[in-house]
């Protein structure tokens, strides 16, 4: 077996989600990770690169050779999505290099190692100290203690400790969010949080009957979202994309309940609202009613079909209003003029442009 010291970084997108993913990928792929570092973030180095990097160094044990080890590592990288150009140090998604094979030596066109610049960028050093304070460098003889004490480079080098991110897309009745939602998770590598309002038997009654049906459909509502939210978030994810949010509750219940009713209501969402954490990120998709009442009948569900136009835009207009309000944090509008087959591309996109971690 062969043992091999890497080092991780990248600097778009969830930065901590994308280094998880090429250790999962490393593992399944190169070998058993023997050692891992914590989290660092540091500058750019140079070049062309504005964002800030995440670094993180890996000792992993492997059968492969060295050659065949650096052509898997760029294989991960380009599965990964990063792009290779002429102008070094851009950003990138993931960049993982080769630092140590064993003790070997190599100078060809491919490959070199040990890595030639190792010793000169504090990024890397750093975080092998915490796996690797004695690993002789076998060109120049030193230990990295040694080379980190002698380093000159004034890079900022600090710990990084992942703060949960919880991202909720929000949008009217036939709005998209669900689709939207579950592809940003996929996208990101995050846990996606799906409603199941489908399994709330209350609801086709109350599009038949909202004055007799309001009241416990949205108490069912509050007590189905808070339980499955509470549930999610007991685990600690790392980054979570839902279609829904608890306050989405109050936002429908000051539509659908006597002023009463609501007041009542309000003190039982404040009780639970304490126990769930608020996103730190709402896009809401806004479009026209008359595309919502096309995607509404293109979904076929029979209990919406008594959705009248009035109502859609009494949710549009709530939301536009009260989504700041009610959220406090960053809110990212979407708009949506057409569903077309490139409009969840278009959001992607839009999203990607809008918002990075």
């Amino acid at each position: 077996m062969n043992t091999a010291v890497l080092c991780l970084g990248g600097n778009l997108g969830f930065r901590v989600l994308q280094l998880e993913k090429a250790r999962n990928r490393i593992s399944k792929t190169v070998g058993p990770i023997l050692k891992t570092s914590a989290y660092y973030e540091t500058a750019p180095w140079g070049g062309y690169s504005k964002n800030n990097h995440i670094n993180q160094c890996l000792i992993v044990e492997t059968k492969l050779s060295a050659p065949t080890l650096i052509t898997t590592l760029l294989k991960i990288e380009s599965d990964m999505g990063r792009v290779r150009g002429k102008k070094k140090n851009t950003d990138r998604v993931i960049d993982i290099d080769l630092l140590f094979f064993n003790d070997a030596i190599i100078n060809t066109p491919e490959l070199i190692l040990p890595h030639p610049r190792l010793h000169l960028r504090q990024f890397v050093l750093k975080p092998l100290m915490d796996i690797a304070p004695g690993w002789r460098h076998p060109v120049l003889g030193k230990t990295i203690r040694s080379l980190f004490r002698s380093c000159k480079d004034e890079l900022s080098v600090v710990p990084f400790i992942p703060k949960p991110i919880y991202i909720c897309v929000e949008g009217n009745i036939g709005s998209g969010k669900s689709t939207l939602a579950e592809a940003l998770a996929k996208q990101w590598a995050a846990d996606f949080v799906p409603e199941k309002f489908e399994q709330n038997a209350l609801l086709p009654l109350f599009y038949t009957n909202p004055n007799l049906y309001g009241f416990p459909l949205e108490y069912s509502f509050l007590i189905d979202r808070f339980q499955q939210l509470h549930s999610h978030f007991s685990t600690r994810p790392t980054l979570t994309v839902s279609d829904y949010s608890l306050y989405k509750c109050l936002l429908f219940a000051h539509i659908n309940l006597r002023k009463q009713d609501y007041l009542f209501y309000k003190k039982h969402f404040n009780a639970l609202a304490q126990q769930i954490p608020k996103p730190d990120v709402v896009l809401f998709i806004d479009s026209p009613v008359i595309n919502l009442q096309k995607n509404i009948a293109r979904r076929g569900r029979t209990y919406e079909k008594g959705i009248q136009k009035n109502y859609l835009q009494k949710i549009t207009a709530a939301y536009k209003t009260s989504l700041s309000e009610l959220y406090g944090g960053e809110v990212i509008t979407l708009s949506v003029k057409n569903y077309t087959p490139s409009t969840l591309s278009d959001l992607l996109l839009q999203t990607q442009n809008n918002y990075s971690f």
